[in-house]
């Protein structure tokens, strides 16, 4: 197994690092980044190593947030208005 790239370590995590950033196991990291839960990672490398940076980090951690408590997702689009649809209300 080829050890990750110096240079994309310092700004961006592996699999091992963003499971435990997240809280969550590698396992369970995995399988969401197979079922779509998650977005795909920030880079993938020649030897398949995968990176994430800190937008996809945000990403995951509100991903999560929200798989916790679903209601929290139409706080969300109350927030930001400029993402409804034009008809779908005031």
């Amino acid at each position: 197994m080829a050890r990750p790239k110096l240079k994309h370590t310092v700004q961006m995590c592996t699999v091992a690092r963003a499971a435990i950033l997240l809280g969550i196991k590698i396992p369970q990291l995995r399988r969401r980044l197979e079922s779509g839960a998650f977005l795909p990672p920030t880079l993938i490398d020649e030897n398949g190593t995968r990176y994430f940076g800190g937008d996809w980090l945000a990403g995951a951690r509100l991903a999560l947030e929200l798989e916790k408590d679903p209601e929290a997702w139409l706080a969300l689009i109350e927030l930001q208005p400029e993402t409804r649809l034009k008809g779908d209300g005031p």
